[in-house]
């Protein structure tokens, strides 16, 4: 596995770019067949330029994307809960910048989370929905460094074991130019398969937002 940890902006995209570029396609001449995995703010934008270079397929190239947001929801709805977050299912979609929580398809174990609402015990509520949504993004900026361990510790685990996981992840999409963060089952040759996520109004509207942005940034960079 080759792990690339780099942040850019608007000045240095061109440069950094062009590094990146260089260090995956060297390692591909020399035999390099495994696993790119990119830890950065633009790796929405970055992805699919390693793709166009290097010749590694979409399943090779991940981006960690907003995987870091996807625990920190994790860990607040679990300390909510008063459970082991390791039973808590949730994805925040889209990128760094601008994403949201996926809370149709968060889960609890077997149960959905938004059942948790409706309960007359009140385990989990509407207010704490909107305290999390407001405050995981601070926080996640805060843990960013402690919460990464673990995140690519299950992309090791993915690689190294015959368990699969389900990870919030960038990458590749065949049928669409722009790349964001959703659900992914990644295994020893990357990502097994893309989670079809079926959003609703409210979120499919804020993933249009996302999507919007990402193809402005695009145009930006001249990147197609």
């Amino acid at each position: 596995m080759i792990l690339l940890s780099i942040d850019v902006d608007r000045d240095n995209f061109a440069q950094k770019n062009s590094w990146i570029q260089k260090v995956v396609t060297e390692a591909v001449a020399n035999g390099f067949n495994g696993i790119v995995v990119l830890d950065s703010n633009k790796d929405y934008l970055l992805i699919n330029e390693i793709l166009k270079y290097t010749g590694l397929s979409s399943r090779q190239v991940l981006g960690l994307g907003t995987s870091i947001e996807s625990e920190v929801v994790a860990r607040m709805v679990a300390k909510k809960l008063g459970i082991n977050s390791n039973y808590i299912q949730t994805s925040v979609i889209g990128t760094r910048d601008k994403s949201f929580v996926l809370w149709s398809k968060g889960r609890v174990a077997e149960a959905s989370l938004m059942s948790l609402i409706v309960q007359e015990k009140n385990m989990f509520s509407v207010k704490n929905m909107q305290e999390i949504s407001r405050e995981y993004k601070e926080l996640a900026e805060k843990t960013r460094k402690l919460v990464f361990s673990s995140v690519l510790n299950k992309i090791l685990m993915a690689m190294d074991t015959s368990e699969q996981f389900i990870i919030t992840l960038v990458h590749s999409r065949n049928e669409e130019i722009e790349s964001y963060s959703s659900p992914v089952l990644v295994g020893k040759m990357g990502v097994i398969e893309l989670i079809k996520v079926n959003y609703t109004e409210d979120e499919q509207e804020a993933l249009n937002e996302i999507k919007k942005a990402i193809n402005d940034e695009l145009d930006r960079y001249k990147l197609r």
